[in-house]
């Protein structure tokens, strides 16, 4: 088979240079259309990520603010947890009265009347002085009272009869434990 081309070459240019030209307006238009897709995209995400920097920017301030009003907070609460173990402090170091003063009592035999009783928590020293029935009841309450778990070296120096009130007088001294 053989061709025969009766185009004649002056058109077979053109039409080859219209073939060229054609293929590299087509070529550029994709290009060009490529670039303005990409250039949009790029534009899409500059102002996406703008948009999320502001609004970062918006919550980092917002953040700050609540921290401020937070460190408030938390400067009542050390506050708070301060005069909180102060109050355990306190409450350790209390006495328990109650428990003492019962516990004395207890251990006052009914021939005894004790006319006072001081104690000195500073130095540890408890004085008591009443009257007694006899001096076997006086030592009775030192022993009573030396046995108990809140006095110790409990000892009367003085005792003397009184005709007033048909009794000995005493005056005690010891330590306190607490």
């Amino acid at each position: 088979m053989s061709i025969i081309n009766l185009i004649p070459p002056k058109n077979k240019k053109k039409q080859y240079v219209k073939k060229v030209a054609n293929i590299v307006f087509s070529s550029l238009f994709v290009v060009t259309l490529i670039l303005l897709i990409t250039f949009s995209a790029l534009y899409g995400i500059n102002y996406y990520l703008e948009d999320a920097l502001k609004n970062s920017k918006q919550e980092l301030i917002e953040a700050e603010a609540k921290i401020a009003n937070l460190k408030s907070v938390e400067e009542d609460v050390d506050n708070i947890n301060a005069k909180i173990e102060k109050i355990d402090n306190l409450k350790s170091a209390s006495i328990n009265w109650k428990t003492i003063i019962n516990d004395f009592n207890s251990s006052v035999p009914d021939q005894i009347r004790v006319d006072s009783l001081s104690i000195d928590w500073e130095n540890q020293i408890i004085s008591i002085s009443g009257i007694g029935e006899s001096r076997r009841e006086i030592v009775k309450l030192q022993e009573k009272l030396n046995a108990s778990e809140y006095f110790d070296g409990l000892s009367f120096s003085t005792s003397a009869y009184s005709n007033s009130h048909q009794a000995y007088s005493f005056s005690m001294t010891g330590e306190v434990i607490k």
